[in-house]
């Protein structure tokens, strides 16, 4: 895969170890590096100083709303897309997630087709 200028890497948010496990293994099929945050202030920190592709988000494992998560990076990540990971429970919500910036869910446990499609979209959206 051509990796073109662009900061391939993603920031996740994630607290759940086997989460993070997952996404860790599913980002490296792809050539992908992501970094990884326990928390959403840890991830405002480093979005500070690194430019990131996209964002992951697991709202499964952090406890906070869709709206605080876009409300805090917008400070500091303007325009990089955000991915939301959820529970089935939170997915036949979806309406939650629909909030500005957060362009995807993907529902646990986490597929490797539906993750390697939430990657494309991301490099779709990220390219505009």
């Amino acid at each position: 895969m051509e990796g073109g200028g662009m900061s391939s890497t993603i920031l996740a948010v994630v607290s759940d170890y086997n989460t993070r496990t997952r996404l860790y293994h599913l980002a490296s099929e792809l050539d992908l590096s992501v970094d990884f945050c326990e928390t959403i202030g840890n991830a405002i920190g480093r979005l500070r100083f690194y430019n990131y592709a996209a964002i992951i988000v697991d709202f499964d494992s952090v406890s906070i709303k869709p709206d605080q998560v876009v409300e805090g990076m917008r400070k500091v990540a303007l325009g990089i897309p955000l991915l939301a990971v959820v529970n089935r429970t939170q997915a036949r919500s979806a309406d939650q997630f629909q909030v500005g910036q957060i362009v995807g869910l993907i529902v646990k446990p986490i597929e490797a087709k539906a993750f390697s499609e939430a990657m494309q979209k991301l490099a779709v959206v990220s390219a505009v």
